[in-house]
């Protein structure tokens, strides 16, 4: 019991917020285009979620598109309309080597219309470097939470 109080006091490394600023960063330029610049982030990601953002992302670099394994909504905010800002809200240690990042994210098809979205982005320290490892938002009411790692 003591450790667990121990731990719900300790701070987030700064690397942990980092990760996800960074990745965040990279979407937010490129958010339209993602599929084909994920590659470049993949030293960021754990293996799983990476490999299920790679496959995700392959009916939109089809040149048939068939339709077959399409998202249907983004893998960063979980909407299907663009983001336009983001921050980092807080971090939360759930154990040594892993955290909870809170990340607020602006969508919507207009600044008069954006609206929060609320992420909560799971990070794990492996080999002393900070990872996502998952990638949750709110569900549509009614539904279950939305993870990439989940699909």
């Amino acid at each position: 019991m003591q450790a667990l109080l121990l731990l719900a006091l300790a701070t987030c490394p700064p690397q942990a917020s980092a990760v996800v600023k960074d990745v965040y960063g990279w979407y937010l330029k490129d958010q339209n285009h993602w599929p084909r610049s994920l590659p470049s982030q993949r030293e960021r990601f754990e293996p799983g979620l990476y490999a299920k953002l790679s496959e995700a992302s392959k009916p939109f670099q089809s040149p048939r598109n068939d339709g077959s394994g399409v998202l249907d909504s983004d893998p960063f905010q979980g909407t299907q309309v663009g983001a336009m800002s983001y921050r980092i809200a807080g971090c939360q240690l759930t154990a040594p080597d892993r955290a909870i990042v809170s990340v607020p994210v602006s969508v919507g098809r207009s600044k008069a219309s954006a609206s929060l979205q609320a992420i909560q982005v799971q990070v794990n320290a492996t080999g002393g470097r900070w990872r996502l490892a998952d990638i949750s938002f709110p569900a549509p009411e009614g539904s279950p939470e939305q993870t990439p790692a989940a699909r």
